[in-house]
């Protein structure tokens, strides 16, 4: 009798603790449920929410729309599995993935007890990159774990990217930067419920590498996004990236080429825009990077990133319903300084064109290709190309990594910190170049493209847990281990303080100095040294190119 009892006992708890439920925390919306989980590092305990809706799916009347607020729900919601990405070309995966039902965010907090009154941390908000055509979030590429060790709440979520995202028919069913408008409910999101997940809405970081961190400027250069957010982090983007715009007449051409891709020829602008509300998502994505291909063939000037999936000045003429986010040129507004003017961090790799080799590493001369590649997309590769060398055939690594990292990269950062230092008030700007070079450099180690260096967005797995492509280093005495460690306080530091080398918590024996007017740059190393302007003549001689962008 008594051993049955005992058994019987032992089941039940068995099946308690398998029923365990996780932290539970309520939003406007409705309860969600998490999970508990461990940090890497140190072993500690924090809650993770997976998959919460933030928006209607765009689906229907709603594609291309901006997004509504998702509904409330009824009991508790399962916030305990990897959400679906938006539709898209993974190109690390290279396969088509996700669902239209993808507008959806995750939390991860070191609050365990949602109790009682909680103690609000700062809040760190993740904008993927991924030429506004890729990108998702995930815990295997961006996991939470060594950012939430140091005590500060952490968002990612997912945005509608490509033509999705992005298209632009000056029609008041199409304004464009649907995208960016996603990422701006998510700012309110954060803002209305952070609190519950013991985050504080005052303090909220914004952080993203490339067309993400490009779109935290256009989050900067609005008005509607006043006051939701404190601090800017900018990593190898700015809004006045040759990579971030696109004219109106573009993106409508675009749109009539990925159309008759899909074998409709348009006879209007309502036309155009019914057929592609209709066609499946995951056609809209395969000739979309169709496009991008047949377009350098032909040498057509509509250049690789101008495929309908960029940002575009909206036409408030027709914007009926107040919803336009991008309506001025990004130069002028930096130059009137009428934006949200806040402490920002902002900088480039060392290499950062090197990442442009990634779709000819199976060519016998990856460089010679690529260069001729990109001269035939844009008149102004091409011509900056001939200016160097007589034939583009003779450009070595070291010529195209210099001249792309100067001409999309460093002549735009370089401007934004010189308006930013200009404009932004008494707010400080912190200017960096990264040239760590890991012993897991993405592009080497999962791109298998075959040169040294520190290329475009090597550096945002300085600071993320990214098990699915990078060893996670344990061992403290391991100087990769101890580099991350030292990446990771410097940028919680700025989520905290607004300064990542506060005075009796710098995790580097320098001081960095905002940049001021001067320019004043930290070069990241396995040494960290304070330098004056790192931008030599020839990244700043494309400056005027880029002042004449809102002509």
């Amino acid at each position: 009798m008594g051993t049955k009892v005992l058994v019987l006992f032992a089941l039940f708890s068995i099946q308690q603790c398998k029923g365990q439920s996780g932290p539970v925390v309520q939003t406007e919306n409705g309860a969600v449920r998490g999970l508990y989980n461990t940090t890497v590092w140190r072993s500690m305990k924090f809650s993770s929410f997976r998959g919460i809706p933030y928006g209607k799916p765009p689906v229907g009347h709603l594609r291309f729309q901006p997004p509504l607020p998702a509904e409330p729900w009824e009991g508790t919601l399962n916030a305990t599995k990897v959400p679906n990405p938006c539709p898209q070309y993974d190109f690390l995966g290279r396969q088509l993935v996700g669902r239209e039902d993808c507008l959806n965010i995750n939390v991860y907090t070191p609050v365990t007890d949602f109790g009682g009154s909680l103690k609000l941390k700062p809040v760190m908000v993740w904008i993927y990159g991924g030429a506004f055509s890729a990108g998702f979030s995930n815990d295997t590429l961006y996991g939470p774990s060594f950012l939430v060790e140091r005590d500060v709440v952490i968002v990612t979520f997912n945005y509608r990217v490509g033509v999705l995202g992005f298209l632009s028919l000056n029609h008041p069913r199409a304004l464009g930067n649907a995208g960016t408008k996603d990422q701006y409910l998510v700012l309110q999101w954060v803002n209305k419920n952070i609190a519950a997940f013991g985050g504080d809405p005052n303090q909220v970081t914004l952080f993203g590498m490339s067309s993400g961190a490009m779109c935290i400027g256009l989050h900067v250069l609005s008005e509607k996004a006043a006051g939701l957010f404190s601090k800017v982090i900018l990593i190898s983007g700015t809004p006045l990236s040759r990579l971030a715009h696109q004219t109106s007449q573009d993106a409508y051409n675009s749109a009539y080429q990925l159309a008759l891709l899909l074998g409709h020829n348009s006879t209007s602008t309502e036309d155009l825009l019914d057929f592609l509300s209709q066609a499946p998502a995951f056609e809209l994505s395969s000739a979309t990077q169709l496009l991008v291909i047949i377009n350098s063939v032909n040498c057509n000037e509509l250049s690789t990133w101008k495929n309908g999936a960029l940002t575009t000045i909206e036409n408030t003429t027709i914007d009926y319903n107040n919803t336009a986010y991008v309506t001025q040129c990004s130069l002028t507004k930096y130059q009137s300084g009428n934006f949200n003017k806040v402490p920002t961090m902002l900088g480039y790799t060392h290499d950062e064109a090197l990442f442009f080799l990634f779709p000819f590493t199976q060519s016998a001369s990856p460089v010679r290709d690529a260069t001729e590649y990109y001269s035939n997309v844009d008149p102004m590769t091409s011509k900056t190309f001939t200016d160097t060398v007589n034939d583009p055939a003779d450009i070595g690594v070291d010529v195209f990594t210099k001249v792309g990292t100067d001409l999309y990269f460093i002549s735009s950062i370089d401007l934004t910190q010189k308006l930013l230092a200009a404009n932004n008030g008494n707010n400080s700007v912190y200017f960096y170049r990264q040239s760590y070079q890991s012993p897991y450099t993405l592009h080497k180690v999962y791109l298998h493209i075959p040169y040294d260096g520190v290329a475009h967005i090597d550096d945002v797995w300085y600071v993320w847990e990214a098990s699915a492509i990078i060893p996670v280093p344990t061992d403290p005495n391991d100087p990769f281990y101890q580099y991350l460690n030292t990446m990771v306080s410097l940028y919680t530091n700025f989520a905290k303080y607004g300064n990542p080398t506060p005075e009796g918590n710098s995790p580097i024996d320098v001081t960095w100095t905002p940049s001021g007017a001067e320019g004043l740059q930290i070069d990241m190393n396995t040494t960290f040294t304070m330098n004056n302007r790192l931008a030599d003549a020839s990244a700043l001689g494309y400056e005027p190119d880029i002042n004449s962008t809102c002509n």
